[in-house]
């Protein structure tokens, strides 16, 4: 199941509600928005099977991404906005990710972060519109691409790809934290899951 399943039933349906802004999208607004988060990582080199980490506040952003990510078979690591900028950098280069999505007010305006993932290839600022910073100024955000206008220049096309899957991090209480990640299956986003089905036997759904 995915948003383009229920975005040919019910495209106007809210499919996220966020309760502290009111922001919200449809899910036809998130089955298009996953499609061109999957061919962004595309045009940023990223294959089947290749890794995205991101860093966002709740935000509508968090399910494009992770659902462009799942559409284009590609492995996710959400990283916990609690962490500094030192945490941060180390799980995107222990997890191998080539893409890098990070909410802009994040470590002082990223100008923290910004060295420590500069050997990242592509890296996005969220929430941040137009040109990037100067290198340099306090709040930066230079290296860092807009996320909205990179997204909205993509196509909205369906890959046709395996299904991808998630990266979790260990809370790190011994030593630093470790990454935990399955091989992909080669299932799509268009079979059901174990306990979508369990859920299909149990109560009846068809959805």
């Amino acid at each position: 199941m995915h948003p383009g399943t229920f975005a040919e039933i019910t495209p106007d349906k809210p499919a996220v509600v966020m309760h502290t802004s009111g922001q919200s999208l449809s899910y036809a607004e998130l089955d298009r928005l996953s499609l061109q988060v999957g061919g962004l990582l595309r045009t940023c080199g990223v294959g089947v099977g290749g890794h995205l980490a991101f860093q966002v506040h709740n935000s509508p952003e968090f399910f494009e991404l992770l659902w462009g990510a799942h559409r284009s078979g590609v492995i996710y690591t959400a990283i916990s906005t609690r962490l500094g900028a030192e945490e941060t950098a180390y799980i995107v280069r222990d997890c191998g990710a080539t893409v890098v999505a990070v909410s802009a007010d994040l470590h002082e305006g990223l100008s923290l972060l910004t060295g420590a993932v500069a050997d990242v290839p592509h890296r996005f600022a969220i929430g941040a519109a137009g040109a990037v910073g100067a290198v340099g100024a306090a709040g930066d955000r230079a290296g860092w691409a807009p996320w909205a206008e990179s997204v909205a220049a993509q196509p909205a096309v369906s890959l046709d790809s395996p299904s991808g899957d998630d990266m979790l991090y260990s809370s790190g209480t011994t030593g630093r934290p470790k990454g935990i990640t399955r091989d992909l299956t080669g299932a799509t986003v268009d079979d059901a899951d174990a306990l979508t089905r369990l859920c299909q036997l149990a109560f009846g759904f068809d959805q």
